[in-house]
């Protein structure tokens, strides 16, 4: 009876395992999530100001970062920057864009659109978005 059984305690065994690598990826991309959160939000979190979304768009072989910054509190904002650090085809940092939207009322979304004159620049990743009264 014993030896019969093994194969299925075997293959329990290895669900669990499998189970406990999945949750400890997921754990661990959560909270990069969260410290990534941290960074780019700041105190604009707590102020509602996000960028909702934002990429790397191609328009007639110019390269543009595109995006959408969203105002989810009563206040009003004189200016949003967001600042991006530019790529290349291997990895390595080329340069940064800093993105100005000015005039971001409460509960108002902007859409915005820069050009990217680094030749060199494949994609962008955002590292600082900051608020101004």
């Amino acid at each position: 009876m014993y030896a019969s059984s093994a194969p299925w305690v075997v293959a329990i065994a290895a669900g669990i395992v499998s189970l406990l690598v999945i949750f400890s990826y997921s754990l661990g991309q959560l909270q990069q999530q969260q410290r990534m959160q941290q960074l780019i939000g700041g105190n604009l979190a707590q102020q509602g100001v996000t960028m909702a979304d934002f990429k790397w768009h191609l328009e007639g072989g110019t390269p543009f970062i595109v995006g959408v910054l969203k105002n989810y509190s009563e206040e009003d904002f004189r200016m949003i920057q967001a600042d991006f650090e530019l790529f290349d085809k291997a990895g390595q940092r080329v340069g940064a864009v800093s993105v100005q939207v000015y005039g971001l009322g409460s509960e108002e979304t902007r859409h915005f659109r820069e050009p990217v004159t680094n030749d060199q620049a494949v994609r962008a990743r955002l590292v600082k978005l900051q608020s101004f009264h």
